[in-house]
């Protein structure tokens, strides 16, 4: 074979290679355990998403999915007494994403922190606090004391009950269905809420505030927004 043949074959081979590897890489990993006798769980990612449903025991399911390159990337999972912590290492930088699925017992304390991860719960018994800077939130059909926090993120929230915090910074909130103790704050944002019943605390600088078919004591603020409040 001429040398110049030869070096074709090299670098088409080289490419083939290339291309075979950043396929495997590029395939989801999934990794499922089950934690028993836990109070708190502590999630941090970077990017990675959260999805919390309402397990049917008392045990906590975890359902971890990641497309990472497994030498760049690990998943860990740490017991320390009552707490389970999990967290997202990379090694090296690279492309991907991540999913947490957790399933959660009843009257169970998530703590979920982002940077840009997205987080969803439906259905859950559970004290919940979630705070992600760029990342959405979505709620549905919830009960206990629960904080949800997005810097810049989309928050839309339905049919929560309990002792109840929604705060955005520069995020549009909507909500609706909300009852018990509530706090509904953002900076910049405007926030649509509709059948909030309980005791209402609402604060708004410099977005609208429309609130719809509302009962409770209400305490509404907004420094240079409208305010359009109906019963």
């Amino acid at each position: 074979m001429k040398p110049e043949n030869l070096k074709t074959a090299a670098l088409c081979l080289m490419f083939f290679c290339w291309l075979f590897s950043g396929a495997l890489n590029s395939q989801d990993h999934e990794i499922r355990k089950t934690f028993k006798n836990k109070k708190v769980v502590q999630l941090n990612t970077f990017s990675g998403d959260c999805v919390v449903k309402r397990g049917s025991g008392s045990e906590i399911g975890v359902l971890f999915i990641h497309s990472y390159s497994k030498t760049r990337f690990e998943p860990q999972f740490r017991e320390e007494g009552d707490r389970l912590v999990l967290k997202e290492k990379f090694h090296l930088s690279g492309s991907g994403d991540s999913t947490w699925n957790i399933t959660l017992p009843d009257k169970i304390t998530l703590q979920f922190q982002s940077i840009s991860g997205n987080f969803t719960m439906e259905g859950v018994r559970a004290n919940i606090k979630a705070t992600t800077v760029s990342g959405d939130i979505a709620a549905r059909d919830c009960q206990g004391d629960i904080s949800l926090n997005s810097v810049s993120g989309e928050l839309n929230i339905k049919k929560l009950s309990g002792n109840i915090d929604v705060i955005g910074v520069s995020s549009d909130l909507e909500i609706k269905d909300l009852s018990g103790e509530i706090r509904i704050k953002t900076a910049s944002g405007d926030i649509k809420a509709e059948g909030l019943d309980g005791s209402v605390y609402v604060k708004c600088p410099s977005g609208d505030i429309e609130i719809s078919n509302a009962r409770g004591s209400f305490d509404v603020k907004a420094a240079s927004g409208d305010i359009n409040a109906e019963g």
